[in-house]
């Protein structure tokens, strides 16, 4: 069974997250309480898949900022690259893609039909530029994300309002031809 290392500096999450587990017969977490840039915590981790981080960010924010989440992508990539090669950050769904220095895939997700998350995936997780995912249906696509929408002569049949998801992810080109 593969194990799940979960490093959160407050201890209350800690609960929680605990009590989730529980919950769902979820058995395979071990919990750090600490900082996740502390060598000491990051020195007794093995060799890790994937470093998934999902950073705290301000309550309030005029316009979204990656530089405004803490913390930083670059000092997570920079204190565990010797530990794996395989980084995915949730950041603000709000955040366009200029606004976005990495080379990464930016997954845009939306719950019932409101965009919900952004996730970007370096390295060998990037499996395209930009993708969508809906929920509750499970449908994805994968893309480039030009914008650029070819006419059809199919489409002009079909009034469709597509999900969010696929929006913000600029996906429509990869939509009409699916």
């Amino acid at each position: 069974m593969q194990k799940v290392y979960a490093i959160e500096i407050d201890p209350v999450k800690i609960e929680h997250a605990k009590k989730n587990c529980q919950l769902y017969g979820v058995d395979n977490v071990e919990f750090i309480c600490g900082d996740a840039l502390d060598p000491e915590i990051i020195h007794k981790l093995p060799e890790l898949d994937v470093v998934f981080s999902d950073p705290a960010r301000p309550p309030k924010e005029e316009r979204r900022l990656i530089s405004s989440i803490t913390p930083s992508i670059e000092d997570m990539i920079n204190a565990y690259s010797s530990r794996t090669k395989g980084f995915a950050f949730e950041v603000p769904p709000q955040l366009t893609p200029e606004r976005i220095p990495f080379d990464c895939e930016m997954e845009y997700l939306s719950l019932n039909g409101k965009i919900n998350r952004l996730i970007l995936y370096l390295n060998h997780l990037k499996k395209c530029n930009r993708s969508a995912i809906t929920l509750p249906s499970e449908d994805s696509l994968c893309g480039i994300g030009t914008g650029e929408i070819p006419e059809s002569e199919i489409m002009k049949k079909f009034a469709y309002e597509p999900e969010p998801s696929v929006v913000k992810a600029d996906l429509l080109p990869e939509l009409a031809e699916k």
